[in-house]
């Protein structure tokens, strides 16, 4: 499956599902829970991340493990979800407890920030595991300790026709690759191979018990991950896929109720002592010997550490509103401005306005007296890439000394002059090709611009949903 559906998928399905989350699998989720946390064996005043938070259930207990003097971050892809939690967190006076809103393979944080992470029943989700056990050890300190829960082997989960059944009646499948990682060693040699030492690995068998019919099909469709499909049925497909379920679990049947096998796979592991950015404290070392000058890109990360952490303390200042005019001149000419934008609570002025003239080419019988609007989009992705490069590159004691992008964006023009309806308006598909002069060495560099790809919110508006509304005033 294409990895920016089944990005959408998880993130509009377990927006569907947060209302009966807790109530359909708090209960059934508790041992792997319970084994993960003591395998992980969090300790007072360390920093924890939780990947894949969903409401908190685990961010709760690790923030009354390390207490005040330490600090839990909870993520998801579920925007839904992520507000849950956060309501959960106030509900505990929890201050030390905060959630953000984003990907499991591209997590807003700096290297090496976290004592220690965990991810309970979210990697089945992911569309590449490997790439978020990846980021989890980038966040990691040298030796600091992660923990995963998956579900186990399919034949162990007796509630795993809930996908083919679902499956059946949608054009792609929901979570086309969820048992692998519970099968065999797969768990294990996947953490191995994104660079974690000290490998441990336990089988889970458990029971999901649930009291009535009613209960069971509340937890598997409207609670988890098959919730967005689900919400699309209508009455007679909801009426046939309940009873091809029951029919499926009905040897599990105790009385009005069900006690259904599954199996979990828990995992642990450490990041290893040596520090996984060596290279990088090798690379400043050499240039400190080779020249007393500091590496200077022109970024203040000193100032944007300071920021991140006083946003931290005060998330609600970390809501920012872009703002942009829009006046029509002539024809297919028109002219935007820049001069403000609501941010740190409060209005903010720029120090100079900014004009942008937006026109079409002569080829479209225009005048052709600025740039076309999808030229800007290539624009503002370009700008975004190589502001994140310069960043990281500070950030990594790297000194550029010229960066240069080429952003080209295929385009089949039938769409947008309603030729084809089958042709989209907008890009096939859009390339960027780098070309970076540093003093590092290549493998460096590709890492520069993929951690800024990771960061850049314009690649994550172009590439992951976003809701767009346009009125009339």
């Amino acid at each position: 499956m294409d990895a920016r559906l089944q990005r959408r998928i998880q993130r509009y399905g377990w927006d569907r599902a947060v209302g009966d989350y807790e109530q359909g699998w708090q209960e059934p989720l508790a041992p792997a829970h319970h084994l993960m946390l003591d395998m992980l064996a969090a300790q007072p005043g360390e920093r924890v991340l939780d990947i894949a938070a969903g409401t908190g259930l685990i961010s709760l207990r690790l923030a009354a493990t390390v207490g005040a003097t330490g600090a839990v971050v909870g993520t998801d892809i579920s925007e839904r979800m992520v507000e849950a939690a956060r309501r959960n967190a106030r509900a505990e006076g929890l201050g030390h407890l905060r959630f953000e809103h984003c990907d499991a393979e591209a997590q807003p944080f700096l290297d090496a920030s976290f004592d220690a992470a965990v991810c309970a029943l979210g990697l089945m989700y992911v569309p590449d595991p490997a790439s978020a056990l990846t980021e989890m050890r980038r966040l990691l300190r040298p030796g600091g300790r992660m923990a995963v829960a998956v579900w186990g082997a399919r034949q162990c989960c007796g509630w795993a026709e809930i996908f083919p059944i679902t499956d059946a009646r949608v054009t792609s499948e929901v979570c086309p690759l969820f048992f692998q990682l519970g099968t065999g060693d797969t768990l294990a040699r996947s953490i191995a191979a994104a660079g974690f030492t000290e490998v441990r690995l336990e089988r889970l068998s458990t029971m999901l018990a649930y009291p009535s019919a009613e209960a069971a099909l509340a937890a598997v469709f409207r609670g988890g991950p098959v919730a967005l499909a689900y919400s699309r049925f209508d009455a007679a497909t909801r009426r046939a896929v309940h009873a091809e379920y029951l029919d499926s679990i009905a040897a599990f049947r105790v009385g009005d109720g069900y006690r259904i096998p599954g199996e979990f796979v828990v995992a642990a592991a450490r990041a290893p002592l040596s520090d996984g950015n060596q290279r990088r404290r090798s690379m400043t070392a050499t240039a400190t010997n080779a020249s007393a000058t500091a590496v200077n890109n022109g970024v203040n990360v000193e100032a944007l550490m300071g920021a991140r952490e006083a946003l931290g303390k005060a998330p609600e200042a970390a809501q920012f509103r872009w703002r942009a005019t829009c006046d029509w001149l002539n024809g297919t000419h028109s002219r935007a401005t820049v001069s403000g934008f609501f941010g740190l609570g409060q209005e903010q002025q720029r120090k100079s306005v900014f004009r942008f003239d937006a026109d079409h080419p002569e080829v479209f019988a225009s005048e052709d007296k600025g740039a076309t609007p999808v030229e800007y989009v290539l624009v503002g992705l370009g700008a975004c890439l190589t502001a994140g490069i310069a960043a990281v590159a500070q950030h990594r004691n790297i000194q550029l000394r010229a960066v240069s992008a080429t952003i080209e964006g295929d385009m089949d023009i039938q769409g947008i002059l309603g030729m084809d309806s089958d042709v989209r308006n907008g890009f096939d598909g859009i390339k960027v090709t780098f070309a970076v002069d540093a003093d590092a060495s290549r493998d460096d560099i590709e890492a520069l611009v993929a951690q800024s790809q990771k960061r850049s919110a314009v690649f994550d508006i172009l590439t992951n949903p976003t809701n767009v509304t346009v009125e009339v005033a």
